[in-house]
């Protein structure tokens, strides 16, 4: 047995049980992400040693450092205490229904650009590795205006998915709101697979589920049943391309296991990548133009092609460091170990100050928006950080003006 991994397991299933028994049983965010990256690090027990990290590329300070970066960093997301809430609120009407139209108008011309695009892409002759191998050498990456700005606009799917619940609840007369908010929030999926990404499925659904959970304690049983039955309906609809990607990338020769472990891998590699990296990699080089990439418009940086990279890496120390490591790993890789946990520091320190100025019986939604964004770094960053683009980094400076206008009634005249 790997000890890392077992103890790994064990501390992040403390944490997971207390909140269970906190909460009574309830779900909550943070047992939620605690239990998503519990079964994460448990599935690494499953992977073979073909296809798993060695046991001699684990350390203990490897896990230390990973289990001290998740459990700082998950300190605020404790702080929302849901049981304790009586109500959630928007203080500005007119500004939730003007952003969220503009949302969905964007995010609707967002789908009408990609879908000519993914059709190209799946009436291919070219076969979806090659397609895939052309995205990520860049050959074959769309750039342009209108690019950039439906790639920014579909950033917003979590904060769209947490407007179509606060309206589902308070304003369920608003039936067509209600439905295009949930449909164009789906804009993301469209632009994943255009790059012939599988991961747009995926975290649509995590976001779906991150919602839901918050505003689950706020809706009826009846309400809560018929949105179970909006999230399926829509999940089979676009899980036969995650499936259609994955078998045509990893079947090979009718080999199902192969099949079975590459999509272990896609959710477990992460705890055993981090420790191979982090025990060989001394890395020192603080570079937070990589996790803020909005950075370099303000210093000069050096630019390497991503293959170059990768195959300079590769060939140095024999493993590739583009795999899936969590945001954790991510942000060793740029900020090594005390930078990293610096950093973790820092950002859970500002979002707990944040939390408990707002800690009231009545919830404003613009609270909601900003907690959604912070977990939305380690809910998708169980594979890896998931912002670091500078779209990314625009659309986070956009939710706090969200915030703003959601929660200090800026359109209400005095």
């Amino acid at each position: 047995m790997n000890e890392y991994i077992f103890i790994a397991s064990c501390v992040v299933f403390s944490f997971f049980t207390l909140e269970l028994i906190i909460s009574k049983g309830v779900i909550t965010p943070f047992s939620f992400l605690s239990f998503l990256y519990l079964s994460s690090i448990l599935g690494s027990f499953f992977l073979f040693a073909e296809f798993s990290v060695p046991y001699k590329e684990y350390s203990i300070t490897a896990t230390i450092i990973f289990l001290l970066a998740f459990l700082i960093y998950m300190i605020p997301v404790s702080m929302l205490n849901l049981r304790k809430v009586d109500d959630i609120y928007c203080a500005d009407d007119k500004a939730f229904f003007r952003i969220g139209w503009f949302l969905i108008v964007t995010n609707a011309f967002a789908i009408i650009y990609f879908i000519p695009i993914v059709y190209g892409v799946f009436s291919s002759a070219d076969n979806i590795i090659n397609l895939r191998a052309m995205v990520v050498s860049q050959e074959s990456v769309s750039s342009g205006g209108l690019y950039l700005l439906f790639s920014y606009t579909t950033q917003f799917y979590p904060i769209m998915l947490v407007f179509f619940f606060y309206s589902y609840l308070k304003h369920p007369e608003k039936k067509w709101f209600n439905i295009l908010m949930l449909l164009t929030s789906m804009s993301y999926i469209v632009n994943v697979l255009a790059s012939v990404g599988r991961d747009g499925i995926v975290l649509w659904s995590m976001s779906f589920l991150f919602s839901y959970i918050i505003f689950k304690g706020f809706l009826d049983k009846e309400v809560r049943r018929r949105i179970k039955k909006y999230f399926l309906f829509l999940f089979l609809s676009f899980i036969s391309f995650f499936i259609l990607i994955s078998l045509a990338r990893f079947l090979k020769g009718g080999d199902y296991f192969s099949l079975f472990q590459s999509m272990l891998i896609y959710f477990s590699q992460q705890f055993g990548e981090f420790n191979r990296y982090a025990t060989n990699i001394d890395a020192n080089n603080m570079d937070f133009s990589k996790i803020f990439p909005i950075l370099k418009y303000f210093k000069e940086t050096d630019s390497v092609s991503l293959l170059d990279d990768h195959f300079g890496f590769l060939n140095t120390y024999g493993f590739s460091k583009y795999v899936f490591k969590t945001f954790i790993g991510s942000w060793y890789t740029h900020l090594g170990s005390i930078g990293l946990l610096l950093t973790v520091t820092f950002i859970s320190a500002l979002f707990s100050i944040f939390m408990y100025s707002f800690r009231t019986k009545t919830l404003s939604l613009g609270v909601v928006v900003v907690y959604t964004l912070y977990c939305q770094v380690i809910l998708h960053g169980v594979f890896y950080y998931k912002l670091s683009y500078t779209v990314s980094n625009l659309y986070m400076l956009t939710v706090f003006l969200i915030f703003i206008f959601l929660h200090y009634r800026v359109f209400i005249k005095r």
